[in-house]
C-alpha cells in the first residue's frame, strides 16, 4: 500500500512536470512575422571604424553628457520635448534629432536583461512571462553565452532568435530561453540593418525605417554601461563620409 502512495505520488509529480513544460513551450512560441522583422536585420551586418578627433570647443554642440560636431545650424529645440531638435527644410520635409535621454533608466540593453529591477520599461506587461522573466537566472545565461555588451547581444540575436525549448530541456533552461525571447520581443525595435562602430568608440548605427525615401539612423556609443547617441532622419547622415567624420567627434562628457 505505502509502494502505492509512493508511485502515485511519482506519477502525479511527473504529471506535474509534464504539465509545466508543455506550459513553458507554449509560452516560449514566438510570432513569425516578429521572428523575420528580427534576425532579418541584425543578421545584416558591417562595420566601420572610426578614429577619434578633437575639435576647437567652439566648434562642438552639446546636449547632456555627449557632445560632437555642431552639425545643428537651422535646428530648433522642442518646447515640448526637451531631447528633441526640429528643422524645417525648404522642400517642406522636416529634419528631426531625438537625442538618448541622459538618466537613470538610461541602461545598456545587457543591464536592462540582467537587472531586477521591475522598473525595466515593459509597456504595462504583468503577465505570467513578465514573473518568468524575473524568477529566470538571466545572468547565467549572459555568462553561458558569453554576451559582454551590447553589441555581443544584438549579434546572438541575430544569429539565435528564438530559441526553442523542448520538452527535455531543463526547467531552470526552459526559463532562460523564455525570458531572452520574451525581452527581444519587448524591447528590440524593427532593425533593417546593424553596423557596429569599432576603434576608438565602441556602439552601433541601426537603419530603423524608410519613409518617404527618407531612412531613420538610431547611433547609440556604449560607455560604462550606458548609452549616449542620437536618432535622426537628417538627409546628411546618408553620405557615409559625413557619418563617420560626425561619428570621429563624439565625446563622452563624464
Amino acid at each position: 500500500m505505502k509502494k502505492r502512495k509512493m508511485l502515485i505520488t511519482l506519477i502525479i509529480l511527473l504529471l506535474l512536470i509534464i504539465v509545466f513544460k508543455i506550459v513553458m513551450l507554449l509560452l516560449c512560441n514566438t510570432n513569425k512575422d516578429s521572428i523575420n522583422i528580427i534576425t532579418k536585420g541584425l543578421q545584416n551586418r558591417e562595420e566601420i571604424t572610426i578614429t577619434s578627433k578633437t575639435l576647437n570647443e567652439d566648434e562642438y554642440f552639446t546636449h547632456n553628457s555627449i557632445k560632437l560636431k555642431n552639425i545643428m545650424d537651422g535646428y530648433n529645440l522642442d518646447e515640448k520635448a526637451k531631447e528633441k531638435y526640429i528643422k524645417n527644410n525648404s522642400d517642406g520635409t522636416t529634419s528631426v534629432i531625438y537625442f538618448i535621454d541622459d538618466n537613470e533608466q538610461n541602461m545598456s540593453l545587457v543591464e536592462g536583461f540582467k537587472t531586477n529591477s521591475k522598473d525595466i520599461n515593459f509597456y504595462g506587461e504583468t503577465d505570467i512571462r513578465t514573473n518568468i522573466f524575473y524568477l529566470a537566472n538571466r545572468k547565467k545565461f549572459l555568462k553561458d553565452n558569453n554576451i559582454k555588451n551590447d553589441i555581443d547581444f544584438y549579434k546572438f540575436i541575430g544569429d539565435n532568435y528564438p530559441l526553442k525549448n523542448n520538452i527535455f530541456t531543463s526547467t531552470s533552461k526552459m526559463m532562460q530561453n523564455c525570458s531572452f525571447n520574451y525581452y527581444v520581443e519587448i524591447v528590440i525595435p524593427k532593425i533593417e540593418s546593424m553596423t557596429i562602430i569599432k576603434g576608438d568608440l565602441d556602439g552601433y548605427i541601426f537603419k530603423i525605417g524608410t519613409k518617404n525615401e527618407i531612412s531613420v539612423y538610431q547611433i547609440t556609443i556604449l560607455d560604462n554601461n550606458r548609452k549616449y547617441g542620437f536618432t535622426t532622419n537628417d538627409p546628411r547622415f546618408k553620405d557615409e563620409s559625413f557619418l563617420k567624420d560626425i561619428l570621429s567627434t563624439i565625446k563622452i562628457i563624464k
